[in-house]
Parts: structure tokens; C-alpha cells; sequence
């Protein structure tokens, strides 16, 4: 779990920092010239100082990337950890001079793995501005929220969310994980099953939640194309 957290924030500001790139190059230019009109217009008058001219530059804007899960209701233990994790990555950027010069500002919104709380969330995050989202965790509530992502052109990175079709549906070209789809854990599983366990037939139990009956699913469907006998229980 640590090492996907990681990876999710390593691959958010890599990402960030080919579009930071750019924009730097375009401030650059536009504040150069911007300089260049100052300079013919107007010559600064005697009284100003250096303290004076400070004030006129604007402060280097904050990168604000939302880390979004659940941190209350029955998959908090499963939330916290990911968010701690990105806000002691986040004080280590920052720390060593943040990214091109900007400092990373964590925006932290609790879904409680609700769908209609995600939903409410995305809209609230895209109005305030953020530039990626490291979240949601649950398959369910990151559904919700990808279009609304999508249409704001906001990255979205989760190392939870495994519904297979979040990626190979295609529909969603913003969205990354840092962990293995359910279909592909199902099929390492059964793999593992037939060829090292020599397994004749099985019994697939699960605890009747969305990812658990999911991945059960896949698993006895591959099973059945193994022609192993199987039986599957909530």
C-alpha cells in the first residue's frame, strides 16, 4: 500500500511538471514583456526602494493537488493511511524547494466511499481549482466523480480502485492507478491456484462488499473456464 501511495504522487507531479514547464515558459515570456512596457513607459521614480519593488511581484502561485478518500465511516482505516502518507510526501517536496519553485497545497476531502458524497466533492474541488486529484479509493466513489474530472481536464491517480473498466473501457483518459485491476488479481490468483497449488476444485468466498464480490466473480469465472469445480459463497 505504501509503495502505491508513492508511486501515485510521484506520477501526479511528474506529469505536473511537463505542464508546469510549459506554463513557467509562458509566464516567463509574458512577464518579460510586461517588463519591457514598464521600462519604456515609466522610469521608477527616486523614492521608490527595493522593498517597494518586491511588493509589486506577485506571490509564486501554490500547486493544489486534492487527496480525496474515506477518513470516517467503516473504510477510514483503509483512507487514513493514504492520506497521511500523502501529506508526509507532500512536507518532504516542499522541504527540499517543492516543484519548479512551487509549493505543493493539499486539499483533503473526505467521501466516505459514497458515491453521491464523491460527486458533491469533485464539483467542490473543480471550483476551488485544483490541478490533480490523488484519490478516491473506492471503485464506486471515483465512478462518480471521473466525469466531472474529465470535463475540468483534472489527473486523477488512485491506488484503490480496481473495477477493471475504470481504465480499459478508455473512457476515461485522465484517470491512472497505481494498482492491479481486478481482472488481472483474478487472473494471477487462478493462475497461481491451477499451476503451483495443483488445485482440482476450490470454494471462492467473499464478504458481499462491491470489491469482494467483484474480484469472487472473476476468480470462479476463470475457474469455470479451467474446467475446475467451483463453488462460490457470500
Amino acid at each position: 500500500m505504501k509503495l502505491r501511495i508513492l508511486l501515485s504522487m510521484f506520477f501526479v507531479l511528474a506529469v505536473l511538471c511537463l505542464v508546469l514547464t510549459g506554463c513557467k515558459k509562458q509566464e516567463q515570456e509574458a512577464t518579460d514583456s510586461t517588463n519591457t512596457e514598464v521600462s519604456k513607459s515609466a522610469p521608477m521614480e527616486m523614492g521608490n526602494t527595493a522593498a517597494d519593488a518586491m511588493k509589486a511581484v506577485p506571490p509564486v502561485p501554490s500547486i493544489k493537488i486534492a487527496v480525496v478518500g474515506p477518513y470516517t465511516g467503516d473504510l477510514a482505516s483503509y483512507g487514513i493511511p493514504v492520506k497521511n502518507a500523502v501529506q508526509l510526501a507532500a512536507i518532504a517536496i516542499n522541504d527540499a524547494g517543492g516543484v519548479l519553485g512551487r509549493k505543493i497545497e493539499l486539499v483533503i476531502e473526505d467521501d466516505v466511499c459514497e458515491p453521491n458524497t464523491a460527486t458533491n466533492v469533485a464539483n467542490k474541488l473543480v471550483s476551488e481549482g485544483v490541478h490533480a486529484v490523488v484519490g478516491h479509493l473506492c471503485s464506486g466513489t471515483t465512478e462518480a466523480a471521473l466525469a466531472i474530472y474529465k470535463n475540468a481536464n483534472i489527473m486523477v491517480v488512485s491506488a484503490g480502485s480496481t473495477t477493471p473498466s475504470l481504465t480499459l473501457s478508455g473512457q476515461n483518459p485522465n484517470f491512472f492507478r497505481t494498482i492491479a485491476h481486478d481482472a488481472a488479481q483474478a487472473h494471477l490468483q487462478t493462475s497461481f491456484a491451477i499451476q503451483q497449488l495443483k488445485i482440482k476444485k476450490a470454494a471462492v468466498i467473499h464478504d458481499k462488499g462491491s470489491y469482494g464480490k467483484g474480484l469472487a466473480e472473476l476468480v470462479k469465472a476463470n475457474l469455470d473456464n479451467a474446467k475446475i469445480p467451483v463453488s462460490l459463497f457470500e
